[in-house]
């Protein structure tokens, strides 16, 4: 099996348990075909939710993960936002010092 071929969650969870058990993820890429990046994002999944995580629910995993990524990127930037505006203040409190 290869790129453009289905994948079910059972034939994920065989390649993401030889992951697991410490085969290299290029051979396993190699023989099946299958890009590390998407083996590694396979274990992932499967880590996080078992085989119900190799389902088509995988893709909502990923967009959950991506949608907490943001949410921590936003409050990040609002946070040094409100730290470069801490300094201003202090620096025109303070004439500059």
């Amino acid at each position: 099996m290869g790129k453009g071929t289905r994948w079910s969650a059972g034939q994920k969870r065989e390649v993401t348990l030889r992951l697991l058990s410490g085969e290299s993820a290029e051979v396993i890429s190699r023989e099946v075909k299958i890009p590390v990046p998407e083996l590694l994002s396979w274990q992932r999944d499967f880590i996080e939710a078992g085989t119900e995580g190799l389902k088509k629910q995988g893709k909502k995993l990923e967009l959950r993960r991506l949608e907490r990524a943001e949410k921590t990127i936003g409050k990040l930037l609002m946070e040094l936002e409100l730290h470069k505006k801490k300094e201003n203040y202090r620096k025109r409190t303070n004439g500059g010092s």
